[in-house]
């Protein structure tokens, strides 16, 4: 059996230079994630759907803890912590090994149509 799926899923290999894309866009103005705040994390989170992945948390459990009252000012804070991560990483520099964590999941984007996201991995 593990020659069978050694054979289905060979080990990764480097694209060749040819197939690689050079990105000329411009950068973003880091003013357009300044709207990013605790209140756009909680609007955002009640419209996620999906089971837990990685993290074990599905998309209710999500909404649960950013939106509900049952945390006190603890769904409050985390959200704003979300907030504040995410405006870091999308405008200033950051070191790969320090977002490791966060991406470890390495989940695969699906799109499951109706302007919905899911991942898969």
């Amino acid at each position: 059996v593990k020659t069978v799926l050694a054979c289905k899923h060979p080990d990764g290999k480097a694209a060749p230079p040819q197939l690689k894309m050079e990105i000329n866009a411009p950068e973003p103005q880091p003013v357009i994630f300044e709207q990013i705040d605790a209140q756009m994390v909680q609007k955002v989170a009640k419209t996620l759907h999906g089971s837990g992945g990685p993290t074990f948390i599905d998309a209710d459990g999500w909404k649960h803890i950013l939106c509900s009252k049952s945390y006190g000012k603890a769904s409050d804070r985390l959200c704003e912590a979300i907030a504040e991560l995410a405006k870091f990483i999308s405008t200033k520099p950051v070191r790969p090994t320090a977002l490791e964590e966060l991406l470890a999941c390495r989940l695969v984007p699906l799109d499951k149509g109706n302007d919905k996201r899911g991942g898969i991995g």
